[in-house]
């Protein structure tokens, strides 16, 4: 598959997506490419926590495309976990607290640990991130979400909860909102709902955000691992 084939996979599903982290390619703007190089050390990778992509925004990303052009023999596995199915096994009184909150997703944390402090060129840094912060304020800023997410065309309701972005729950004390947050965290990613991707060259792999979040591995320094992200449009989470 080449990059081509790639942007028009991809359009079969919906409008191109905006990436807030990564430029697109020159002659093929709606790719992004992630790659970490044989030679580098970093202590974290793009995507290296359970998160849901782009939570931050006030229409997230619907589906991301994943494409394997240089796969390390071992390493660089990709977890999701089913957040609808996760939903699915709470109580039922359980799912009628969680049905009228709302999460507060922000990408503070992750401008905190990824860009270089004021007073130095150096610093920490997320690999593949592509240092362009012109919407650092509303990755800052942030939005709040239906904390149960009902997706538009199945209906399922999923829990649209991170630990990269989910910062608060709206109208809670702090210490209740990380006690909520933290419980719904540990039963999702429970094994019974998750699923670990082992990438080979030419794999392809599509994921909709609105019913899982994931994790990359970064386990595989000594190898070259690139890859081709696209991403379709999403709409207001309801």
């Amino acid at each position: 598959m080449n990059l081509d084939d790639l942007q028009r996979f991809t359009r079969r599903f919906g409008e191109f997506g905006v990436d807030a982290y990564t430029a697109g390619l020159r002659g093929h703007e709606n790719v992004q490419r992630v790659v970490k190089e044989a030679d580098e050390r970093a202590p974290m990778v793009f995507g290296g926590a359970w998160h849901t992509d782009s939570a931050f925004l006030p229409r997230p990303p619907a589906i991301s495309i994943l494409y394997g052009k240089d796969v390390p023999p071992v390493g660089g596995d990709t977890w999701f976990a089913s957040t609808a199915l996760a939903y699915k096994f709470l109580s039922d009184i359980m799912k009628q607290v969680l049905g009228p909150l709302e999460v507060h997703m922000s990408a503070r944390n992750v401008l905190a640990a990824i860009k270089p402090p004021a007073s130095t060129q150096e610093g920490p840094r997320m690999t593949a991130v592509s240092g362009d912060y012109d919407i650092e304020a509303q990755m800052m800023r942030g939005a709040n979400h239906p904390l149960v997410r009902t997706h538009p065309h199945t209906g399922a309701k999923g829990l649209y909860v991170d630990n990269t972005y989910a910062v608060a729950i709206a109208g809670m004390k702090p210490v209740e909102s990380s006690a909520l947050i933290n419980f719904l965290l540990a039963h999702i990613t429970q094994p019974i709902f998750t699923a670990r991707i082992r990438w080979a060259p030419g794999t392809i792999l599509l994921w909709d955000n609105r019913t899982t979040f994931h994790h990359a591995f970064n386990d595989y320094d000594g190898h070259r691992r690139k890859m081709y992200r696209t991403i379709v449009a999403g709409e207001i989470p309801a």
